[in-house]
């Protein structure tokens, strides 16, 4: 069966509870999170990394300073279909716009970009 990439949006202190605030296809039931390297774009690696964990050879278009970070992410989403990597966007102007738009009722939650691999045909 042909896969998909899935991204979404969740708030929270971690990124359990942004997976849980979240609208993700019931398949993604894990979450692990994804360390971006400091001074980065955190759209631009979760880009990076599903590019990579669909199709191996997308390694070739990723800036050598992301390579270990994106190839480390791709391999962990590739291996479980039921994982969802999330990236904190705490402290960017996507995050802050995220953030606003989400209305979290807990002042200290951050916002989190999820993302992960899903079947074809998978509804959220």
């Amino acid at each position: 069966m042909a896969t998909r990439a899935f991204t979404g949006f969740g708030a929270g202190r971690t990124a359990d509870e942004a997976l849980a605030s979240a609208k993700v296809p019931p398949s993604l039931i894990r979450v692990d999170e994804v360390a971006v390297p400091p001074g980065e774009n955190p759209s631009k690696v979760g880009t990076f990394v599903q590019r990579v964990a669909l199709d191996p050879a997308a390694m070739a278009d990723v800036p050598e300073g992301l390579r270990p970070t994106v190839e480390s992410a791709a391999a962990r989403l590739a291996e479980s279909p039921h994982l969802v990597l999330a990236i904190s966007m705490a402290g960017t102007p996507a995050g802050d716009k995220m953030l606003a738009r989400l209305g979290p009722a807990d002042e200290q939650a951050v916002p989190w970009l999820l993302f992960g691999l899903v079947p074809d045909g998978t509804d959220r």
